[in-house]
């Protein structure tokens, strides 16, 4: 019973010492001895390593009455660097509590502006220039390689091989990738190969 109480106690400390500590929850990251996670600058610039978290909360109803307790959890929603309160390097993102581990997409900010995005979901790669009227992709489809260019944010053309394979608008970017990656455009793309 003892071993018991000493669990229960341990767990619910835990939770609570975890939610006071909401902004440096996971300080492993020092330097000299002082926490490198979600700091900013004497200007209020977010600087360093960053771990951005969420809030779950699960209200349990028992009885027909509810805030018979709760539980609270926090997950990592994303994770980077910052420099002058510009996101700088690589990015990770997770989607939710239950995949909290692996990355749903990846984002790599240039120093001259510019971002590349690789979606794990859907294996495309996609290039943001600095000024984000140029936007770049690509989708792996089994053996084949679609470049998709779009420009001045409006249109994109997908090609295969050189080839023309459809014209979309930009609003649609995400939307035709993940269909790309479906194979919803097999049939047209073994056509254009031949």
């Amino acid at each position: 019973m003892k071993t018991c109480l000493i669990f229960i106690f341990s767990i619910f400390t835990c939770k609570v010492g975890f939610l006071q500590s909401y902004d440096s929850v996971a300080n492993y990251h020092y330097k000299n001895g002082e926490p490198l996670i979600n700091c900013t600058d004497s200007n209020g610039q977010k600087q360093e390593f960053w771990i951005d978290y969420k809030i779950f909360q699960l209200i349990k109803v028992q009885d027909n009455y509810l805030m018979q307790g709760y539980f609270t959890s926090i997950y990592k929603v994303a994770q980077g660097s910052y420099k002058n309160n510009k996101k700088s390097g690589i990015w990770e993102y997770y989607k939710g509590p239950e995949c909290a581990i692996n990355t749903y997409k990846t984002e790599n900010y240039y120093d001259d502006g510019s971002v590349e995005e690789w979606k794990n979901e859907y294996s495309t790669v996609t290039y943001f220039s600095n000024d984000s009227n140029k936007v770049s992709s690509k989708v792996f489809f089994k053996r084949d390689t679609i470049l998709i260019n779009c420009e001045n944010k409006s249109t994109c053309l997908a090609t295969v091989g050189g080839k023309e394979l459809i014209h979309f608008l930009y609003a649609d970017l995400d939307y035709e990738q993940f269909r790309m990656y479906l194979g919803e455009y097999e049939r047209q793309i073994l056509r254009l190969k031949e």
